[in-house]
């Protein structure tokens, strides 16, 4: 009698009150853990510069000079400090150029204009030229860093572009958002504006175009311009995280503003 009610008791089902706390507690592990989350998230953006951070990094180079142009790098939106934009950097930087990253992240926080990305450009472009002590400058966008350079190139003055020798777009997107934020880095932001007109205009400087063979959003398969040099790499977006082979498909087109600063003057008849 006394192990058949042993069993019977182990096989009672919980009581009502006993579910509820069961479920209840499983409700505040979730809460907890989401909390838990967006902490690190916040964390995290605070750390990449969201609101308010630096927003330029300075790599110098004794080699730089007037021979050869200066490099602005505009990051993605998650900053300067993650993702492609340092180590590509810091390897343009090793073959003596003086290079200027922005914190796409810092500047674009709250929403911008085409205006305000141009200012941002000139800015930038004033800075690099002063820290490689030359009138040239290349400019390189990543991503969203991409997207935000060609929409504020078509904003700014024909005059301002003179120190222009190269343009160099890196997987930029079929859209453009002029925010860099959580929800546009899901994916849950709505698009200001199409990326095709605006990259469109950059007919007046040599122009690259890089995304991945397997990204079904670029903009790159969709832009024609003469003398546009486009360059498939391996992988999605995120180009398989090759930072080397990205700096390879970059830097002709650096080498060849450089030639370009050596060329003598052609003679006009």
């Amino acid at each position: 009698m006394t192990a058949h009610a042993d069993l019977a008791s182990i096989a009672e089902p919980a009581s009502p009150a006993a579910r509820r706390g069961g479920v209840g507690r499983g409700i505040r592990l979730a809460l907890a853990g989401l909390l838990l989350a967006l902490l690190a998230l916040g964390d995290f953006y605070v750390w990449a510069g969201y609101y308010h951070g630096p927003l330029y990094r300075d790599l110098a180079s004794d080699a730089a000079g007037p021979d050869r142009p200066a490099i602005v790098m505009l990051s993605g939106d998650m900053g300067n400090k993650v993702g492609m934009t340092p180590p590509v950097s810091r390897r343009i930087n090793r073959r003596g150029y003086a290079v200027v990253t922005v914190n796409s992240l810092a500047y674009f926080s709250p929403r911008r204009t085409p205006q305000e990305a141009a200012t941002l450009l000139e800015n930038a472009m004033a800075r690099a030229m002063r820290l490689g002590r030359t009138r040239r400058v290349a400019l390189i966008g990543q991503s969203f860093g991409a997207d935000m350079l060609h929409a504020g190139l078509a904003a700014m003055p024909a005059a301002d572009r003179t120190p222009i020798s190269a343009v160099i777009l890196i997987v930029p997107g079929h859209d453009i958002i002029f925010r860099a934020s959580p929800i546009e880095l899901a994916g849950l932001e709505i698009p200001d504006q199409l990326a095709l007109p605006t990259a469109s205009q950059l007919d007046w400087a040599p122009l690259t175009c890089i995304w991945g063979i397997k990204e079904s959003d670029s903009l790159c398969p969709e832009l024609t311009l003469p003398g546009l040099r486009k360059i498939a790499l391996p992988g999605g977006h995120k180009l398989q995280s090759d930072d080397a082979a990205l700096e390879a498909a970059i830097f002709p087109a650096i080498a060849h503003a450089t030639d370009r600063m050596h060329a003598p003057p052609q003679r006009r008849n």
